[in-house]
């Protein structure tokens, strides 16, 4: 590094913290007076790694069970003022693993605000643009605009907490999807999302979707003798939905399953709720001259 009064030119940074590795470069200013009488820092860095896992550097909750030490949220400094391009091969945060990532982040004003991060992930792509903000440590906030490409179901439900409050269907769902998003939520003192806070809307896509073992499609399966009904593998889906008060609200979408054409429309909530209204269209086949 080169250091004057003013500022401190970063030639080359290269460090290995347990499996972790960070290379980086740029130009920080201001830095004595960041350190000595906790003035703002200001900078410009690019910052490289291989291997990053985000967990290892967050706070963990001792008190918890050791095997499951959850993390802790995090407060950002207001005194910093730094924009960074960052570039990994492989990058994990929380259960989330990515991997050939790029960002534009920058920290500023206690927020962190990413734009522009891609990222292969979940089984297919993904951007993301949004911020993490922490007036209060432990209560943080969190807005994110998510355009998912080709993702897996399974993945998706065993990453995301969100997915297995809000979409637990999921857990019944093979194949792949993409999803526009955006929400806004608080976060709690362990980085979850307060659901009862979250807002948001979105549309999923899917060509490639099969669901089963849904008991109230097993159900009408058997009263209609329709064995088809108990395996759902829609084309086309398309769903567009709402989120707001604790509850997913799904817009009007129809699902055909061979002749028998099934129209949705309801809502699921966190509190383990479901509220929807079925429309059953079925064919000549089964209803015969039955109007």
């Amino acid at each position: 590094m080169v250091l004057s009064p003013k500022e401190i030119t970063l030639s080359v940074l290269s460090m290995q913290i347990g499996k972790n590795d960070i290379q980086a470069n740029g130009k920080l200013t201001n830095v004595l007076s960041w350190f000595i009488s906790d003035e703002k820092l200001s900078g410009n860095l690019n910052v490289t790694s291989t291997y990053l896992n985000l967990n290892d550097f967050m706070k963990k909750d001792s008190s918890a069970v050791k095997d499951t030490l959850p993390m802790l949220a995090f407060k950002i400094p207001k005194n910093l003022d730094l924009s960074l391009k960052a570039k990994g091969k492989t990058v994990q945060f929380s259960k989330l693993i990515m991997n050939d990532v790029l960002a534009n982040m920058t920290v500023k004003d206690g927020r962190v605000t990413i734009s522009n991060l891609s990222a292969n992930a979940l089984g297919g792509s993904m951007v993301v643009n949004g911020y993490y903000e922490s007036i209060v440590a432990d209560k943080p906030e969190v807005s994110l605009g998510l355009n998912m490409q080709h993702v897996s179901f399974t993945e998706t439900f065993k990453t995301f907490t969100m997915a297995k409050a809000l979409v637990p269907v999921f857990e019944k769902t093979k194949g792949d999807f993409s999803l526009k998003i955006l929400f806004n939520s608080s976060l709690n003192k362990y980085m979850d999302p307060d659901l009862s806070s979250l807002t948001g809307n979105g549309l999923l896509q899917s060509q490639n979707v099969r669901i089963s073992g849904i008991k109230a499609m097993d159900l009408l399966a058997t009263t209609l003798n329709r064995e088809s009904l108990k395996n759902i593998v829609p084309k086309d889906l398309k769903i567009a939905f709402s989120i707001s008060k604790g509850k997913m609200k799904t817009s009007p979408f129809t699902i055909n399953i061979g002749e028998t054409r099934l129209g949705f429309e309801g809502s699921t909530g966190i509190d383990k709720t479901i509220d929807y209204n079925v429309n059953v269209s079925l064919p000549k086949s089964i209803t015969g001259n039955i109007v």
